[in-house]
């Protein structure tokens, strides 16, 4: 598990308050920036224009095209806000509903990365392992069956995205076992215990092996 000193804890700290502080300005100036954005091309003053243009009654047109353009600023605002919460929270974001399952495992065999499907989506890495997992499709049990073949965490995070203890965590998730990093020795231990057997000494084996004394020591003791 990895400990952060006080300085870095009081840098994650800080950062944590400004992107509160962040988010509560956004909140504040979001709904007048998108009445900004709108109002430019609204279909209202665009009716105005053509009706000072023409002098023809254009009331019976516009309504529909007001109520069009109002469910498009609804929408775009909750995206808006759904994404940028995603990005400073971790909250999920709305997915797209138009996206059939066979579409999203489409587009996952294409880019074959679960970062690069989620930024294709717009939404989080977690809502992206949902949505394929409704679609039929396991990414963290075929990481799984992938680093059981021999594929190493690093590569894994090359390909995917996530970073090697994500990795790690996922694969503990479904109950298979991840051994220490140094868990596994570096030498031939069964070499060790056949030079001693044939009566090397211990300076010599170590020198032989390019290990140190000790290694070649506990090696013996531990196998007594």
């Amino acid at each position: 598990m990895c400990h952060l000193t006080e300085a870095e804890q009081r840098l994650l700290s800080e950062a944590e308050d400004n992107l509160r502080r962040a988010q509560a300005a956004y909140d504040k100036l979001a709904p007048l920036r998108l009445k900004e954005t709108f109002d430019v091309t609204s279909p209202r003053k665009l009716a105005h224009r053509q009706k000072g243009r023409t002098l023809a009654p254009v009331e019976s047109n516009s309504q529909p095209k007001d109520v069009t353009k109002n469910r498009e600023t609804r929408k775009f605002e909750q995206h808006s806000t759904a994404r940028l919460r995603a990005l400073i929270y971790g909250e999920p974001s709305r997915p797209s509903p138009s996206m059939e399952p066979a579409e999203l495992l489409e587009l996952y065999q294409k880019v074959v990365s679960i970062d690069l499907f989620a930024s294709r989506l717009e939404v989080t890495r977690q809502t992206a392992l949902s949505l394929l997992k409704s679609a039929g499709k396991d990414v963290v049990e075929e990481i799984s069956q992938e680093w059981q073949n021999g594929s190493s965490l690093r590569d894994l995070s090359s390909k995917h995205g996530p970073l090697p203890q994500t990795i790690s965590r996922w694969i503990k998730s479904t109950g298979r076992q991840i051994k220490p990093r140094n868990s596994n020795p570096k030498y031939d231990q069964s070499l060790v215990l056949k030079l001693s057997a044939e009566k090397w000494s211990i300076n010599r084996i170590a020198t032989h092996m390019g290990i140190s004394w000790a290694t070649v020591r506990r090696t013996i003791v531990s196998n007594m």
